[in-house]
């Protein structure tokens, strides 16, 4: 009966989604950076990216018991610094989401940076444009997989004069494990490899032990993640390390 009505306000809800498209677009070529790297490392740890109909979804997980602070103030600082756009957290029960919607985000990880759609679990690795461009950016990089990736274990059996660390990153991605352990190596890190096939795919651990290379990997690499660094501070002789945090 008032076709006009129905018009004004179809014009005006589709405002709103052009209004907000561009509030959530920014130029996906901007400069390399270590907070990018890092950033990119997260999301290769615990990311996942994708396009429903018109939507872009871009969603990391975690342990609501333990990463909020890290998801909140790490990673969602980032993404707002550098992007433009805002993280919506929600935990159930112990998982937390973090959520974007973000066209723009989906193609600077899916164009740009080529990773995977969907179940990346496989195929996923450094992207070689970060790789070219130099130590830092691959540090960087690094830490933000051991943020999300990577756990820290203390053995405290009493055959240890003091607990003994082990940081370790498993993947069932062989190319992304290969990667991590020439990273390592051309650091001077002594690490030790296996592979466990008793899932249906197999999943390739690469461990460091001892509190020397802990203090070395906190000097040249260190966690942006609290739920690390608290364990370290935990179990660790503080006089013995250094107290680093990116």
């Amino acid at each position: 009966k008032y076709p006009h009505i129905f018009e004004n306000g179809r014009m005006i809800g589709l405002q709103k989604l052009l209004e907000l498209h561009k509030k959530r677009s920014f130029d996906i070529n901007l400069e390399l950076s270590t907070e990018l790297c890092e950033f990119i490392g997260a999301f290769i740890g615990d990311g996942f990216t994708g396009r429903y109909g018109g939507s872009y979804l871009t969603q990391f997980t975690g342990d609501a018991r333990y990463e909020w602070e890290y998801f909140k103030h790490s990673l969602a600082l980032i993404a707002q610094k550098l992007f433009n756009i805002n993280a919506r957290l929600k935990a159930v029960e112990n998982t937390l989401r973090m959520n974007f919607r973000s066209k723009s985000l989906y193609l600077l990880l899916t164009e740009r940076f080529r990773m995977p759609l969907g179940r990346k679990n496989l195929t996923v690795r450094i992207p070689e444009e970060i790789i070219e461009e130099g130590q830092n950016f691959v540090v960087a990089t690094l830490r933000g997989i051991a943020d999300t990736e990577g756990t820290v274990f203390f053995d405290l059996r009493p055959i240890y004069d003091i607990p003994y660390p082990r940081i370790q990153i498993c993947t069932t991605s062989s190319p992304l494990a290969s990667q991590i352990r020439e990273i390592l190596r051309k650091m001077g890190f002594s690490i030790y490899t296996r592979e466990d096939k008793r899932t249906g795919h197999p999943v390739f651990h690469t461990e460091v032990y001892g509190l020397t290379q802990l203090q070395k990997w906190l000097r040249e690499i260190g966690f942006s993640n609290k739920k690390h660094l608290d364990k370290i501070r935990r179990y660790a002789p503080v006089a013995q390390l250094v107290d680093y945090q990116r």
